[in-house]
């Protein structure tokens, strides 16, 4: 599966930039998901629903029914099946150090 870059291609376009939610200031839930150093405050952050990592509540969060609020992207199409995948893969990597 190749994925690319995808703070770029999926983080950019579906969570942050062009007044989206998540891009500072004022970054929902206090997470910047565009600028420099994403996986670090991924890695450094729980969600506000039910202490959960900020990783598994992210992918929570992009499917259908989430355990808390409603589901992501507010502002854009839902994602398809090949990038959840591949923000899947991206979310373990960030999980495991590898980015």
């Amino acid at each position: 599966m190749l994925c690319g870059d995808v703070e770029k291609t999926i983080l950019l376009p579906s969570c942050g930039g062009a007044g989206s939610c998540h891009e500072n200031p004022g970054a929902a839930s206090n997470l910047d998901l565009v600028g420099a150093g994403i996986p670090a405050r991924i890695r450094a952050q729980t969600s506000t629903c039910q202490s959960k990592s900020m990783t598994a509540f992210i992918l929570e969060k992009v499917k259908p029914s989430p355990s808390c609020g409603g589901p992501m992207p507010l502002a854009a199409d839902p994602l398809s099946d090949f990038a959840i995948s591949c923000l899947e893969k991206y979310l373990a990597d960030v999980v495991d150090g590898g980015i």
